[in-house]
């Protein structure tokens, strides 16, 4: 199947679920407002949860890494230090 036709099955349905949520089917199926809000304020503390947490992950992962750069650094100061003093003597 194409990309653009997959494309525009997704903003079909994206318009359908729009008007299930703000009209409902007459008839048939009550708007829906009322449920997606309720499934929003019960759904949002643990997407802010989440977040935070892998937040809090990716910087102390970063932390560790520069952590280690500097190791890595002062250890290669020391060995270019090491081959100066050798040249010197």
């Amino acid at each position: 199947m194409h990309p653009l036709l997959k494309s525009l099955v997704g903003v079909i349905l994206a318009i359908i679920a729009i008007g299930l949520i703000f009209k409902g089917i007459p008839g048939f199926l009550a708007p829906l407002l009322k449920e997606v809000i309720i499934v929003i304020k019960g759904a949002l503390p643990i997407a802010l949860l989440l977040l935070g947490l892998f937040i809090a992950w990716l910087y102390y992962d970063e932390w560790k890494i520069e952590k280690e750069f500097k190791k890595e650094e002062e250890r290669i100061k020391a060995e270019e230090e090491k081959r100066k003093r050798k040249k010197k003597g």
